[in-house]
């Protein structure tokens, strides 16, 4: 009985050790749950940083060249 008191009180501690963070967390994990891609891509676009291409190729154009090389696109 009396270690399962001390058991009830760690995971008390434990549970309210970061509470700022979880909360934190929580509000994080829930905006990406309720929002579709094109939510989060219009929000990014509004704070001025674009979403990934969707050829994977990113911003560089060396990469971009390589990519459609490999794939027959570039001459």
């Amino acid at each position: 009985m009396f270690t399962a008191a001390i058991a009830l009180v760690c995971a008390a501690v434990n549970a309210q050790e970061f509470p700022i963070m979880d909360k934190i967390a929580d509000k994080v994990i829930q905006k990406y749950q309720t929002s579709t891609c094109e939510q989060l891509w219009q929000e990014r676009a509004q704070k001025g940083k674009a979403p990934p291409p969707a050829d994977g190729t990113g911003s560089s154009p060396d990469v971009k060249v390589r990519f459609e090389n490999a794939r027959g696109l570039h001459q």
